[in-house]
């Protein structure tokens, strides 16, 4: 792949990283509160990010990363060996809790029914023609404190040796075509721009990366596999 060269970290950040785990929940959600405030679950509220969060990480497709330093949770990343899947599991399993702590904001905002009944269509809207790529990172974000130090180039890492090791060849990633900081950080890893669609009213740009033969990845587990199937 020309032009991606190895990730060059102080070794001692790897040292850092870690599967995120129930206790990091309240620092999780809050952080993608901050970075992503204007996300249709931000704006649900702490209380739905909160028990979003804690059902990912019981599920057996969910694959999380955290950076801890000191007791201290400065980033994240969240992906998934099935994502459409995983999504329809935690929403089927998760619908009264979910719902519970929603509907606080969607009183105060009736808006936000509109946009959370779009949400089903995001696995259709985001398909790509040909194989399908079930694999995907869904939400990655580093405190300001921590940027500029490659510590989002190293959760990414994490999480796409950890799909490589589980034998996925490609990656998905959806994000806003006017989002240059993201699209640039994409084509530093060697993303492919593979097609457009619409979602909650936004340009969404869909992105692909090859992670056979990536020079920058190796098939390395680092995140515990749950001893159990898939629930239906």
């Amino acid at each position: 792949m020309s032009g991606v060269g190895p990730l060059q970290v102080d070794p001692e950040a790897r040292a850092h990283l870690r599967p995120m785990m129930q206790v990091d929940i309240e620092a999780v959600a809050a952080l993608h509160a901050a970075d992503m405030g204007q996300s249709l679950w931000a704006e649900l509220g702490g209380g739905f990010l909160r028990a979003l969060y804690g059902l990912l990480v019981d599920d057996p497709g969910f694959i999380g990363f955290v950076t801890e330093r000191q007791g201290h949770i400065g980033g994240f990343i969240a992906g998934s060996t099935d994502a459409d899947a995983m999504m329809a599991r935690v929403f089927r399993r998760g619908a009264p809790l979910l719902g519970a702590r929603a509907l606080p904001a969607l009183l105060r905002r009736p808006g936000l029914l509109r946009r959370l009944a779009e949400t089903p269509r995001y696995a259709r809207l985001s398909a790509l023609p040909g194989p399908r790529v079930p694999a995907e990172s869904l939400f990655c974000t580093v405190e300001p404190a921590l940027r500029g130090q490659r510590v989002a180039g190293l959760l990414n890492e994490a999480l796409f040796e950890e799909l490589l090791a589980r034998g996925h060849s490609f990656v998905k990633i959806t994000t806003e075509t006017s989002n240059t900081a993201a699209r640039r950080q994409l084509g530093s890893w060697g993303f492919e721009e593979r097609g457009a669609f619409a979602f909650y009213g936004k340009d969404m740009l869909i992105c692909t990366l090859s992670l056979r033969d990536h020079p920058r990845l190796k098939p390395r587990s680092r995140h515990p596999m749950l001893d159990r199937a898939a629930p239906r």
